[in-house]
């Protein structure tokens, strides 16, 4: 927030106590020291509790996606690879997968 936004605020804020203290002590029947200033607080802006998590979130902070058809590649011999959050069969059998099946 520019500085100029907070010393705006700063000043609509100090205009507007003084008669919302004497409207508050007016609906409590009280005096305007006995009901008290509020507290001075910087403009808030939210922070999505994830932007703390970070990279270090495990799965649930960048899910791997699977293909419909991955038991098909799977019962194909594949080997699967991770490519660009997506798992993928990267190739069909070992190296020696021919020379298994002889």
């Amino acid at each position: 927030v520019a500085s100029s936004s907070r010393r705006s605020a700063r000043r609509r804020a100090s205009r507007c106590w003084p008669p919302g203290l004497a409207l508050m002590a007016g609906i409590t029947g009280r005096t305007v020291p006995e009901v008290g200033t509020t507290t001075y607080r910087p403009p808030f802006t939210p922070v999505p509790l994830a932007s703390f998590a970070g990279a270090c979130a495990g799965e649930l902070m960048a899910p791997v996606r699977r293909l419909p058809l991955e038991n098909v590649h799977r019962a194909s011999g594949a080997v699967f690879q991770e490519y660009g959050g997506w798992l993928r069969p990267a190739h069909y059998g070992g190296r020696n997968a021919d020379a298994d099946r002889a």
